[in-house]
């Protein structure tokens, strides 16, 4: 799991306004444990997003609401 939080800003801001990514880490390692949050400025940028199938570096992705 490779993907930072600019990869993740960057792929969902095409379903709109991203103001926050976050890829969780392990606490001793630093190294991503292979899920994050994505907060979107408005509800409907969500409700596309998680309507949808995604692929971010070459792994396959579950968007849901948090």
């Amino acid at each position: 799991w490779d993907t930072t939080e600019d990869a993740l800003r960057e792929y969902f801001s095409s379903f709109g306004e991203v103001s926050e990514a976050l890829v969780m880490r392990e606490r001793q390692t630093n190294k991503p444990r292979g899920f994050g949050f994505v907060t979107f400025r408005d509800s409907s940028a969500a409700d596309k997003a998680v309507g949808a199938s995604h692929t971010i570096d070459g792994r396959q992705v579950e968007a849901k609401r948090a």
